[in-house]
């Protein structure tokens, strides 16, 4: 670890603000003064300088004349190793602590940087590693497999456990970061991305309660791998659905980050996790097409949805023209439409749904009355019901309409 030019000016300006009256040099190992509060100086060789980096000892030179000024150098250390010489003139009482300051402070900024420089490493080999894991196709490619395998061992992960992938998307990381650092649009760059917002981001995701892995895996993506401990899968995909949802306010809170998470299923191995990870973008695109309301999504609750994905877009309208003329679903008013998914949502269960529509249970029962002359269908029959589910989340997923606007009103 070196001292820089830049490093070493900022120092010495920092100093000279507010002591006038004391000079300072910093020279390198090389014996070239890089900062000082006399520009002449600059790059200047300095045998003194020299003399203490081989020594390895302070020296203080006597300057003379009426006020009896010193030079004193001391060596700057970084792990046992001297990297640098601060040297301060001025009247000794005042030479000897500032250098000593000086030298301390110098020390402190190298430790520093070198733990932020290593951090950075380390946070880009974990980087790499989570989009070699998640990116990565390993279907008849044994030998990717090992290599992912050796580097998770490498840094200690453990793959072969239950594993959970979380996709955190971020709508409006670039718009935020201009805000937030004030840069105008057109010098907005990945760079800027990777060391500003971005990491203030990775900060607040990396809680290390779970042992989650944590990365930045590209544009506005973020990734989070966290082990999921042992228990009935609702607990666990309860557990982790409120995870998220804290994450999605937090990020609001904290930094007015509009954000929407896909949850993948809980797999292990290579390439368990990473078809968790294909699994959570999907629940993003599909939970968005399907409850825009939301912004946590996991796969496991959009099974409907990832069947009418399967089916091509031009039958998907057959279905619904074909099933919509024969329930008359276009007779009911939006109203009535409302009270069917929220019945549909709450499983069946009159008392549950009607508390979500803050009505009345007869007036409920009213209503799915009246749904079942309009449509044919009695809601309280689990087939019927699952025929209306069905259709309504096929509509939505193409963005159709089972109510014409001119039925539409407001009243719930």
């Amino acid at each position: 670890m070196q001292i820089t030019r830049e490093i070493a000016q900022a120092i010495v300006e920092r100093f000279a603000s507010v002591l006038s009256n004391v000079g300072i040099d910093f020279i390198n190992a090389q014996g070239l003064i890089i900062g000082t509060t006399s520009p002449a100086k600059m790059n200047a060789y300095d045998q003194k300088a020299i003399m203490v980096i081989k020594r390895a000892d302070p020296l203080e030179v006597e300057g003379g004349g009426p006020e009896d000024q010193v030079t004193l150098y001391l060596p700057v250390f970084f792990n046992a190793t001297i990297v640098g010489v601060i040297a301060t003139s001025g009247k000794p009482d005042l030479a000897r602590p500032i250098a000593r300051l000086a030298k301390a402070m110098t020390e402190m900024v190298l430790h520093q940087s070198f733990k932020s420089t290593k951090k950075m490493m380390e946070n880009r080999t974990q980087e790499s590693f989570v989009r070699d894991l998640v990116y990565s196709d390993y279907k008849g490619n044994p030998s990717l497999e090992r290599l992912i395998r050796r580097e998770a061992l490498a840094l200690g992960y453990n793959i072969d456990i239950p594993w959970a992938v979380l996709v955190v998307e971020v709508n409006n990381l670039a718009e935020k970061t201009l805000e937030k650092y004030k840069f105008p649009k057109d010098t907005l760059s990945t760079e800027i991305f990777s060391s500003l917002l971005k990491d203030e981001v990775l900060q607040l995701l990396r809680t290390d309660r779970y042992g989650e892995i944590i990365s930045f895996i590209g544009r506005q993506h973020f990734a989070i791998l966290r082990p999921a401990a042992t228990g009935d899968q609702y607990s666990l995909q309860s557990e982790i659905n409120d995870y998220a949802q804290k994450i999605v306010q937090e990020l609001q809170n904290r930094f007015e980050l509009d954000a929407t998470i896909g949850i993948g299923g809980i797999k292990s191995g290579v390439t368990g996790i990473s078809q968790s990870f294909r699994e959570a973008l999907e629940a993003i695109s599909l939970g968005r097409r399907l409850h825009n309301d939301k912004k946590v999504h996991h796969i496991d609750e959009l099974g409907v949805a990832r069947i009418i994905s399967l089916i091509p877009k031009e039958i998907r309208s057959t279905i619904i023209e074909v099933f919509g003329k024969g329930r008359d679903y276009r007779a009911l008013e939006a109203e009535l439409l409302h009270t069917a998914k929220i019945f549909c949502k709450e499983n069946l269960n009159a008392s549950r749904a009607a508390e979500a529509l803050f009505i009345h249970r007869n007036t409920l029962m009213y209503r799915l009355t009246k749904i079942k002359k309009m449509t044919g269908l009695d809601l309280h029959l689990f087939n019927h019901a699952v025929e209306f589910w069905f259709l309504y989340q096929m509509a939505l997923f193409d963005n159709l309409e089972l109510v014409p606007p001119q039925k539409r009103h407001t009243s719930y």
